[in-house]
């Protein structure tokens, strides 16, 4: 998963597991090279908002890198947000993260 579109204001997210996602492994994926130029968001790599609290989501062994953004917000290689339980993350490797601003 790589090379989004940079000029758009958008939150890009290489992976998101939604609203109501439950019951999922996100294992053994490569997301690179997520680079925002617009200022009002920032690109994720891998977002889980689920607002399940007992989601049963596994996310490992993931190679993110080169998230980078010229905006107002904090990228991110990983973003666990909200009501949100059941979420084991491990094992990843998360390089070259960046906010220029």
């Amino acid at each position: 998963i790589a090379n989004f579109e940079a000029a758009t204001s958008e939150t890009d997210r290489g992976i998101w597991l939604a609203t109501g996602t439950s019951n999922v492994n996100v294992t053994n994926n490569t997301i690179s090279n997520m680079v925002l130029t617009a200022t009002a968001s920032s690109p994720i790599g891998i977002n889980i908002t689920t607002g399940v609290a007992n989601s049963n989501v596994v996310v490992s062994q993931n190679n993110i890198s080169g998230i980078t953004s010229s905006g107002t917000v904090a990228s991110m290689g990983i973003q666990v947000t909200g009501a949100i339980g059941g979420v084991t993350i491990s094992k990843n490797t998360i390089t070259n993260i960046k906010n220029t601003n």
